[in-house]
């Protein structure tokens, strides 16, 4: 997983290699990158002038989702 993780730190962010989807709806503004069964959401910021990737989750596919929009609730309750 480390070696598609590095990848997403280089991607010029114009286009969208075919494994990185955009999220909607409650989870507007995080993307997710695929790599085999797992799934990993990212955001990209900007520091200084510089574009940051910042992994955030990681997990198997079949729980991905649920698990994170929980997550995210859970955040933006407290």
């Amino acid at each position: 997983m480390g070696r598609e993780i590095k990848k997403l730190s280089t991607w010029n962010g114009r286009e969208n290699p075919p494994a990185i989807c955009h999220l909607e709806d409650d989870l507007s503004g995080y993307s997710r990158l695929r790599i085999k069964s797992q799934r990993v959401v990212f955001r990209q910021d900007f520091e200084n002038g510089q574009r940051v990737v910042k992994c955030l989750f990681a997990m198997e596919r079949h729980t991905f989702y649920e698990v994170f929009r929980q997550l995210l609730l859970d955040e933006l309750a407290s």
